[in-house]
């Protein structure tokens, strides 16, 4: 499967997400490669666009307390760091990407001895994650066809919680050009 995946993957750019706080870290979770296409997200609506060959995947995975490995689809995204190959970040965007890890987590997170309750109380905690009637009520969508007809039914329980916009990341204008055909 791997070969396979690596495939599927090889037209991705990589970037290297660090920091120098003294006091915040990256966590992570039992879920710790987190998906997301904010493109796809931005388009329809309907699909979260984390299929590894969608137009627009991201893949965040923090690989220690103070990097975070991000591959990204350069069709669609553009990052505007002087260094694209490594970009450091404040604590405000350490706090947006702990918070998405632990929304998009199942039941544990993990971090080092430097994180407090405290921290983890206010900055990522503090967000109520769905409840799971919630995201299995958003996981399952009926399509209809032209005539107005049940066609498809679609259910997902794997689509990403919430929206990672962090301020380096860019649309390119290729990506801005691209509309959505109904």
């Amino acid at each position: 499967m791997s070969s396979e995946l690596q495939y599927k993957l090889h037209d991705l750019e990589m970037c290297l997400i660090s920091h120098n706080s003294r006091s915040r870290e990256f966590i992570t979770t039992d879920v710790p490669i987190n998906k997301d296409n904010i493109f796809a997200k931005s388009l329809n609506g309907y699909s979260d666009g984390t299929g590894f060959s969608n137009l627009g995947f991201e893949l965040f995975f923090p690989i220690t307390p103070k990097l975070c490995l991000f591959l990204y689809d350069p069709k669609t995204y553009k990052i505007t760091n002087s260094n694209s190959m490594n970009v450091k970040i404040n604590d405000k965007d350490i706090d947006k990407i702990n918070k998405y890890f632990y929304l998009n987590s199942n039941s544990n997170l993990y971090f080092s001895e430097k994180i407090s309750e405290d921290y983890l109380k206010k900055h990522i905690l503090s967000y109520e994650k769905h409840s799971k009637n919630k995201i299995l009520e958003d996981s399952f969508r009926k399509h209809t066809n032209s005539k107005g007809q049940d066609s498809l039914y679609e259910f997902r329980i794997d689509s990403s919680q919430g929206k990672l916009i962090l301020p380096f990341i860019k649309m390119t204008e290729y990506a801005k050009t691209i509309t959505l055909k109904t």
